[in-house]
């Protein structure tokens, strides 16, 4: 289910633009941090009107997708944009930083490849990472839950 719904927003191709502050780039040299600026800003411009699309939706998992972005675009470090680049941050990366908030997981081991939103949080700011968890936990987890159907064989009609 969670997948059908990325693949969907991902394919989006309307327009808009979704405000965010960008914090300053860190990095080794000028020339990393002029690299992942370009990254940044070419995924800003390619997520942007999804963000914004994702934002007017009253569906509660596009919350936590918008919140997965953001997270991103909040990242301060060069080398995390060029992983992004070189690493292909996918529909597969997205979801699993999904999956990371839906779980609550707090463990500060990154299951995920290098450009993982949540898993870039656990390990630099473990706080960031918590408060999204504790975001999606106390707004939105019931809401997701609410709309999946339920699988539980107890509660299936005979």
């Amino acid at each position: 289910v969670l997948q059908t719904f990325l693949k969907d927003w991902l394919a989006f191709q309307g327009k808009g633009f979704h405000k965010l502050e960008l914090p300053k780039l860190q990095g080794r040299t000028p020339g990393l941090i002029n690299w992942g600026n370009r990254v940044r800003i070419e995924r800003l411009r390619t997520l942007g009107p999804l963000m914004s699309h994702l934002q007017a939706s009253s569906d509660p998992l596009a919350t936590v997708v918008l919140k997965v972005l953001e997270l991103m675009f909040q990242v301060p470090s060069a080398s995390y944009w060029v992983d992004v680049e070189k690493q292909n941050y996918s529909l597969y990366s997205l979801q699993g930083d999904v999956a990371l908030l839906l779980r609550g997981s707090q463990c500060r081991d990154n299951p995920q490849r290098s450009p993982s939103v949540v898993g870039f949080w656990m390990e630099a700011r473990p706080i960031v990472a918590q408060e999204a968890i504790a975001f999606v936990r106390d707004n939105l987890k019931a809401s997701i839950a609410a709309q999946v159907p339920s699988s539980d064989p107890e509660n299936a009609s005979a």
